[in-house]
Order: structure tokens, then C-alpha cells, then sequence
């Protein structure tokens, strides 16, 4: 099963910038993957987490499949308890998976486009980094409309957390 929720946040951030969910459909074996997050040992010791906490692992997508009706990605980028439920990045920084679970010395994230297409049916705001959806429709404007006009407050951005399970 895929447990997952859109938080919608109680506050606007206005020092961030959303990060784009790519198209998971453009990835291939062979290519370069980041798995980021807070690993446990690092964070263990602290009452709140900056992003200067976040860890970043490389690796190489070894397949892109589906297994019991999930469509994954296996990758050799090393996850642990911190990064589970982070973003699994392409080489453009655009969010391809969410990371999701170890098997033996496998590493294992859903694919963003399942994620998508659950956002979509409750027409839940994202940053597409995929250019097949308008940017406008999520309220946040692109590079070049940012050239042309005075900077606008961003809307709250939905943020995607990962419920799971005991692995």
C-alpha cells in the first residue's frame, strides 16, 4: 500500500523555493539519482532540523518496474531511517521518487507520476518539472514571468510527507 498526505502548511515560506516533481516516465537504467534527507545519527540530538542538516547520497537506477501494482524505482543510492519519505532527485533536480523502503541491499522510491496523479485528483497545487502541466495553475510563477513583473507573496505549498509502516 502507499500511504501518503499533501500537508497544506499554516504559514507561507518565503525563503524557499518549491522543489519541481519531474516526470518519472523520462527516467532510464543507468541514471543518476540523489536520495536526500536527515539521516537519524545526524539529527538524533536536536530539537528542530535546518536544511543545512540535509544529507545527499548518489546513485544509479538499476529498474524501473512495478511490484504489487506500485510502480517503483530501484537505485543504488544508499537510504536509511533519515531519508525514507525524502526526494529522490534526477540530474536536473527534479523530484522523480519519494523514497520508500530497503530490501536486503536494495533501495527502493515510488514514482513521482503515481504521486501526480494523486495530487491531480485533488487538485492539489505542484511544481511540474516536466513542462506537460502550466506552471500558472499552481499559482507560482515561472523564471520568466518573474523577469517581467514585481515579485508576488507566494501561496502556501503543499508538502508531500510519506506515512509508513514499520519496513
Amino acid at each position: 500500500d502507499m500511504d501518503f498526505v499533501a500537508v497544506k502548511l499554516a504559514e507561507k515560506i518565503y525563503d524557499r523555493k518549491p522543489i519541481a516533481l519531474g516526470d518519472s516516465n523520462q527516467i532510464q537504467t543507468r541514471d543518476i539519482v540523489y536520495a536526500l534527507g536527515y539521516p537519524e545519527d545526524s539529527i538524533s540530538n536536536k530539537n528542530y532540523n535546518t536544511r543545512d542538516d540535509v544529507s545527499t547520497v548518489d546513485g544509479t537506477i538499476s529498474k524501473v518496474t512495478v511490484t504489487e501494482n506500485v510502480d517503483i524505482i530501484e537505485h543504488t543510492a544508499p537510504l536509511n531511517i533519515g531519508n525514507s519519505g525524502g526526494p529522490l532527485l534526477d540530474e536536473n533536480d527534479n523530484v522523480v521518487g519519494i523514497n520508500t523502503f530497503i530490501a536486503g541491499k536494495k533501495n527502493y522510491s515510488i514514482q513521482i507520476n503515481a504521486i501526480k496523479k494523486g495530487l491531480d485528483t485533488f487538485g492539489i497545487p505542484y511544481v511540474d518539472g516536466s513542462g506537460t502541466s502550466p506552471i500558472a495553475d499552481t499559482g507560482m510563477d515561472t523564471d520568466e514571468d518573474a523577469k517581467n513583473e514585481e515579485p508576488e507573496e507566494p501561496d502556501n505549498t503543499a508538502i508531500l510527507v510519506e506515512l509508513q509502516d514499520a519496513v
